[in-house]
């Protein structure tokens, strides 16, 4: 009992101090807060200060860069100036001082400027006609200093010239005349010339052929004494001395013989004779032969022909079969085969295939957007990046900087090319999402991207030499013009052209060329400012 005693004591006793200390926890978290508030305070107004001066500093940059280059403006157009409006300005111009031109000055030099235009024309035109009169004075001097050549060359007696050139020209018709009968004179023995060459030729031909002809005669008057030598040797010997004696006649009557002998069939009778003859000869050797080869037939291989006949035909009937047969499994022989090597064709084919098959499928993955496009994307992507931070950096003073989304966990992970996200500088490392970012803010990442991918794209291959923005310009508050205005003006000396859309006149005013259109009575009014 004196222990629970003892012990709830201590308990009432930690209670109260538990209580003690949670009024000093919330006093402290109280202090804890209050200080944090003056810090967050302290801190926001540290920011607003830093950024004002960023501002301040940035309106005084671009101060000294218009102070310079208006300076450079005015130093320029003044040396441009005649003498006479020198004097008029300063002798030792002030800019600050300068109060000429005024509003006055500046239309009246307009509309001296409106009268010099057509005087210049009138002057440039003045000009050509004097140079065409110019040029037209040479050459009537050139052709009067020939003119006079020429008649110092002349002969004196002209009157005899003439009549020199008349009896030429006489004597030379006279000449042509006679030409032209020489020349028809030789043409026609040119033509008797050719006619007599051609009768020529055929003569020649002609006594040709009777040579040829006379020759052909001749051998087969040879080559029949040679076949009358031959022939009379080859009659028997009662015959030849009546060959040797024999005359025209004689010849004739034998002649009339053979050929009635011939027409009767005399010598085809002579050849089956000779034919029977023959054949008769070889039936008697064949049939000695088969007596011979029947004496040492067995008796009992002697059977009757019919039966070995039958026997043979049916032998034929079975062979014919077997022939058959070879020639059709001859043929499927060769129809297999042929299916053997389309299959082997094929398969080489298809391995052959397979393999290009591959080889595509390697090629298409290593050149497709997952590898090599994708390679060359994102270089091409970390560039443009680069190049749109440096011209985003001049635009939003040092806050806004794009990221490719996904690097900043260490890699890119979007298949969308130039997948951006917009990091702020001042508010936290937090990627922000486009579309939450503010009008001017937009407008300005969208510059900075197309003027980063421009330079990017001019990297390769050329340079670029113009640059057009239509509008945008609304969405900025006038710190944002002016910063635009100083980045337009830093790209004219990169550029050879900058066109610019704008219904701002503030910010129109800021450039020195360009064109004002008006809506007047339905129709657009163009006048062009020069300042």
């Amino acid at each position: 009992e004196d222990e629970k005693q003892r012990r709830g004591k201590e308990v009432r006793l930690a209670e109260e101090r538990l209580r003690e200390v949670a009024v000093i926890s919330q006093d402290a978290q109280r202090e804890e807060k209050r200080w944090r508030a003056q810090e967050d305070a302290v801190q926001k107004t540290y920011q607003e200060t830093r950024e004002e001066y960023r501002e301040v500093q940035s309106q005084a940059q671009q101060g000294r860069s218009d102070v310079t280059r208006l300076h450079s403006e005015c130093a320029r157009a003044y040396d441009e100036l005649p003498e006479v409006y020198r004097r008029r300005i300063n002798p030792a111009p002030d800019w600050v001082k300068t109060d000429y031109p005024s509003l006055q000055d500046m239309d009246q030099l307009r509309a001296d400027a409106a009268g010099h235009a057509a005087a210049r024309q009138r002057w440039q035109t003045a000009e050509d006609v004097l140079k065409q009169w110019n040029k037209l004075k040479t050459q009537e001097s050139e052709k009067l200093v020939t003119l006079e050549r020429l008649q110092g060359s002349l002969p004196a007696n002209r009157e005899g010239v003439r009549r020199t050139y008349s009896d030429l020209s006489l004597q030379l018709d006279a000449l042509d005349k006679e030409l032209k009968t020489k020349r028809s004179q030789i043409k026609d023995a040119d033509k008797d010339i050719d006619r007599l060459s051609r009768e020529r030729d055929q003569a020649k031909d002609h006594v040709k052929n009777i040579d040829l002809q006379l020759k052909d005669k001749g051998r087969d008057r040879h080559y029949a004494e040679q076949a009358i030598a031959v022939n009379q040797k080859a009659l028997p010997a009662s015959w030849q001395t009546a060959a040797e004696t024999a005359g025209s006649a004689d010849y004739n009557q034998w002649d009339k013989e053979r050929a009635d002998l011939e027409g009767s069939g005399i010598e085809q009778r002579e050849e089956e004779l000779q034919t029977v003859r023959v054949n008769r000869d070889a039936l008697r050797r064949s049939v000695e032969e088969h007596e011979v080869r029947q004496k040492e037939f067995p008796v009992e291989a002697r059977r009757n022909p019919a039966e070995i006949k039958a026997e043979l035909e049916r032998a034929r009937e079975a062979e014919n079969l077997r022939k058959q047969d070879l020639s059709r499994t001859e043929r499927q022989l060769g129809l297999l085969k042929g299916y053997q090597e389309q299959r082997e064709q094929i398969g080489a084919d298809f391995i052959r295939w397979e393999g290009e098959l591959s080889l595509y499928k390697t090629l298409a993955e290593l050149l497709g957007k997952n590898r090599l496009q994708l390679y060359l994307v994102r270089q091409a992507e970390k560039e443009v990046v680069e190049y749109a931070n440096a011209v985003l950096d001049r635009l939003s003073g040092g806050q806004l900087y794009l990221k490719l989304k996904g690097e900043a966990d260490g890699e890119v992970g979007s298949d969308r090319a130039l997948d951006l996200e917009a990091y702020n500088r001042i508010t936290g490392e937090r990627p922000i999402n486009v579309a939450f970012l503010s009008g001017s803010q937009k407008f300005r990442v969208a510059v900075s991207l197309a003027l980063g991918i421009g330079q990017y794209a001019s990297r390769q291959h050329r340079p670029i030499e113009s640059v057009i923005i239509d509008e945008g310009f609304g969405c900025l508050d006038s710190e944002g013009r002016q910063v635009m205005i100083q980045e337009l003006q830093n790209l004219r000396s990169q550029m050879r052209c900058i066109l610019l859309v704008s219904h701002q006149e503030d910010f129109a005013e800021a450039f020195s060329d360009g064109y004002h259109f008006v809506l007047e009575a339905g129709a657009t009014k163009v006048s062009r400012f020069q300042r």
